[in-house]
């Protein structure tokens, strides 16, 4: 069978998005017949790929991989292969092209202040995940790839970067390596892209407890979230008293509050853009009874960490007396969850990584296996899980509970290794080897019974598939 034109299958991704918006009526067989016709629209994309050449439209394909491998996931299967990138699926005459010029190339490349031809990694970290383990992980991937590229790592002052600019940043490389998560949704994934790892899940309101609006529809948890803002929408212009909104620049949470409010002719009413965090604490202080932040998770705890020093810093100063109104915002947790009236539900669920040029297929490939590497390197001096824990420390800290105090659910770590190309397995083994040199017999044994239940597991499933 010929691969299909890229006109057909545009048609056809249509068909199957106008076929989706009735989702909510169908019954389980209808959703598994629907999710099998997409597996086939993925399969013809990558058979098509080949042929495609023009970069607007391999562009178009990319986009169209990650929308119905999204909805897949979604729906409870794990990420397909994607990858349009890889060189049986490249057109043979585009690497010679000169279309693009990957990160890879330009890093060995750089000079110094003197002229001199130095390799430089040049990484932004933020800190916006507060932890040692992320920040350990991190590291590691750093050094990888500094000794992939024979290069020295060069940290980016964050107090001069603007998060709005990160396209410019990526595509005019000057920014390589990015630590800090990056999400994506339908605004960013026309040019950028991530190596996967979590989902981000929620956002939150910030306000005062005292604040009359934490009794109005907005608060409600029952409902779902865009009812809540579209309830907020109707009091605003009915003038019934609700608070102002303030949101953050260009992050997940404003553009979920944009999208929202973009039909109401009240929206300058409404909605506040604020610059910066502290901008933001300062706004939200000066009418504590009538101002209300919609934010990320992340963000809404960097906020009420915040001291006078750093908001003095940035040449603000917060209203006489008012740091006595508390501020509070949901708090994610394993067990229990504070402040759950204060949270929103993205629907769907935004991914989260390492960001890089949805065009830099080279860079993700080398991204994706500098992580997977210290994935594996640092199975047990930077848990993903608490699967990689005794079992009597499952309390402990681990790069997954660092990620959901700022309100992302990492992926299981089956899943990432199969998301990074390295194999779980093989992480098993390297920590099972370093806890028996470590003298941990206890979590030797138990990572030794994960390891026996992986193996149990894979030649049941190829049982299945011999059968099949």
């Amino acid at each position: 069978m010929s691969a299909r034109s890229h006109d057909e299958i545009v048609s056809w991704h249509r068909e199957l998005l106008q076929e989706a918006a009735t989702a909510a009526d169908w019954d389980e067989q209808r959703q598994q017949d629907f999710a099998r016709r997409v597996h086939e629209l993925i399969t013809n994309v990558l058979e098509s790929s080949r042929t495609i050449s023009f970069s607007h439209q391999r562009d178009e394909l990319r986009s169209t991989l990650l929308l119905w491998a999204s909805y897949l996931t979604d729906h409870g299967e794990d990420w397909p292969d994607i990858d349009i990138d890889t060189d049986k699926r490249r057109p043979p005459e585009i690497e010679d092209r000169d279309e693009y010029v990957s990160i890879v190339d330009v890093i060995p490349h750089r000079h110094d202040e003197d002229g001199q031809k130095k390799g430089s990694l040049v990484t932004l970290s933020e800190g916006y995940v507060a932890g040692p383990q992320y920040a350990r992980l991190m590291r590691g991937v750093a050094a990888r790839l500094e000794g992939k590229l024979n290069a020295s790592e060069v940290p980016m002052n964050p107090r001069f970067i603007r998060w709005d600019l990160m396209k410019a940043y990526i595509e005019r490389k000057v920014l390589d390596l990015c630590k800090d998560p990056f999400f994506i949704n339908d605004v960013r994934n026309q040019n950028l892209d991530v190596v996967d790892f979590g989902r981000l899940g929620c956002f939150t309101a910030l306000a005062s407890e005292k604040l009359p609006a934490m009794s109005s529809a907005l608060t409600d948890p029952s409902k779902e979230t865009k009812k809540r803002l579209a309830a907020f929408i109707d009091h605003v212009n009915s003038e019934s008293g609700n608070p102002e909104i303030g949101i953050l620049g260009d992050t997940a949470a404003s553009m979920e509050v944009l999208g929202a409010f973009s039909q109401s002719p009240t929206y300058g009413k409404a909605v506040n853009c604020l610059s910066s965090e502290a901008h933001l604490f300062v706004w939200l202080l000066e009418k504590p009874m009538e101002r209300m932040a919609i934010c990320d998770v992340g963000v809404a705890r960097r906020i009420r960490g915040l001291t006078e020093k750093q908001i003095e810093d940035s040449c603000l100063e917060v209203p006489s007396g008012r740091y006595s109104h508390a501020l509070v915002s949901f708090e994610p947790h394993t067990d229990f969850p504070k402040h759950s009236r204060l949270r929103f539900i993205y629907s769907p669920r935004l991914h989260v990584g390492l960001v890089h040029s949805r065009r830099d297929g080279r860079w993700r490939r080398l991204l994706s296996s500098a992580f997977a590497e210290e994935l594996v390197a640092s199975s047990l001096s930077a848990p993903w899980d608490a699967t990689l824990l005794p079992p009597g420390e499952r309390s402990g800290s681990t790069v997954s509970s660092e990620l959901l105090e700022v309100g992302i659910e990492a992926l299981p770590l089956p899943q990432l290794c199969e998301s990074l190309g390295c194999r779980y397995a093989d992480l098993l083994d390297k920590a099972i080897v370093e806890a028996q040199e470590g003298g941990k017999g206890m979590l030797r044994s138990y990572l030794c019974s994960l390891k026996e239940g992986l193996l149990t597991q894979m030649e049941s499933q190829e049982t299945t598939r011999r059968r099949t």
